[in-house]
């Protein structure tokens, strides 16, 4: 095994010859994996399923991950458990008291491993080191960081989601490619945006680009050409923060399946009626293995951050998870 060094973006990166791995200038330690019997791994009692009044519940599937880079390392959180092509979220405190510290202690221990995926393709690994409580969230997480371990050509990611390592190493690496919109993309994102305000009869803008927060490109794993996401913001701003009477948020995605874009799925939410719950793409990927994407966002609320996916199904977006402290992503409002 050949360890070389390169630097990238002023990182000083060291890469395994035999995996082509970046590494964040550290050293390499094998460690044998953690038996079955010293995790939650194999567990037959769901999230709901605890065996009594006093007992702690555990999780029986994988568990979904996502986390941001602080330079060379990466703080992880879970999202929810994958059950087939559901998404379940993990029990609270309140269900179930002891939950966070038997979770984090059976899955999150140091050493735990985690693959990292970015753009939608696995990009390296993380080893944990220390765990926390995380911050921000509406539900109750806890956090795992570590040092981060990439691929050369994904050594800008800042976003990723994770699996388990017994969970995510039988998917291979591939072609990391972060897409940046172009113009007819941008032009696209408004065209549709003016649509949706005269079909769901919101508050025309004095201007709709001024209202477009956030704009992302990516592509579909069927080959066709890229998607466009964008959210537009009435009133109010993309973060956690307080908001304004007559405010609502667009969350579209646009798609062409040859005949030119139009809106595949759209979340309009009017903060006086539903509350503010503005999303926005964090990343995407097939975490239940169907052959089809599936997407997070992070939902931007008065006071917190909550999460909620969509996927594909029978053609057609649809609304995958949303956590309960959330909220619904819109109010019901189909796609134009």
């Amino acid at each position: 095994m050949v360890l070389h060094k390169l630097t990238v973006l002023g990182i000083v990166i060291a890469t395994l010859g035999c995996d082509n791995v970046a590494w964040g200038g550290s050293e390499l330690r094998l460690q044998p994996p953690p038996s079955k019997s010293d995790t939650l791994e194999g567990s037959a009692v769901s999230s709901n399923d605890s065996a009594g009044p006093n007992s702690v519940a555990v999780v029986v599937g994988p568990v979904l991950f996502m986390g941001r880079r602080d330079g060379n390392t990466v703080s992880l959180v879970p999202v929810g458990e994958i059950r087939g092509r559901s998404l379940r979220a993990l029990p609270t405190e309140d269900e179930s008291p002891g939950f966070m510290e038997r979770f984090t202690r059976e899955r999150l221990a140091p050493g735990a491993a985690f693959t990292l995926f970015a753009e939608g393709v696995r990009v390296g690994t993380m080893v944990a080191s220390t765990t926390g409580v995380a911050a921000g969230f509406c539900a109750g997480r806890p956090t795992v960081s570590g040092q981060l371990e990439l691929v050369p050509e994904a050594a800008d990611a800042e976003r990723f989601l994770a699996l388990a390592r017994s969970n995510g190493d039988a998917r291979p690496y591939a072609p990391y490619r972060k897409l940046s919109h172009n113009r007819d993309q941008r032009v696209t994102s408004l065209n549709l945006m003016g649509r949706i305000i005269r079909t769901v009869g919101a508050t025309p803008p004095p201007s709709i680009l001024e209202i477009r927060r956030d704009i992302q490109v990516f592509d579909l794993m069927d080959g066709s050409p890229p998607a466009i996401v964008a959210t537009f913001v009435y009133g109010d701003g993309l973060d956690v923060g307080p908001t304004t009477p007559g405010a609502y948020s667009v969350f579209l995605m646009g798609t062409d399946d040859g005949a030119g874009y139009t809106t595949s799925y759209m979340a309009y939410r009017q903060n006086d009626v539903h509350g503010k719950g503005t999303p926005r793409l964090f990343d995407r990927l097939d975490w239940d293995g169907d052959g089809q994407a599936e997407i997070l966002l992070e939902v931007a609320g008065e006071e917190s951050m909550s999460l909620a996916a969509i996927h594909r199904r029978g053609g057609q977006w649809v609304d995958l998870y949303h956590d309960v402290c959330g909220g619904a992503l819109s109010g019901g409002t189909a796609a134009p």
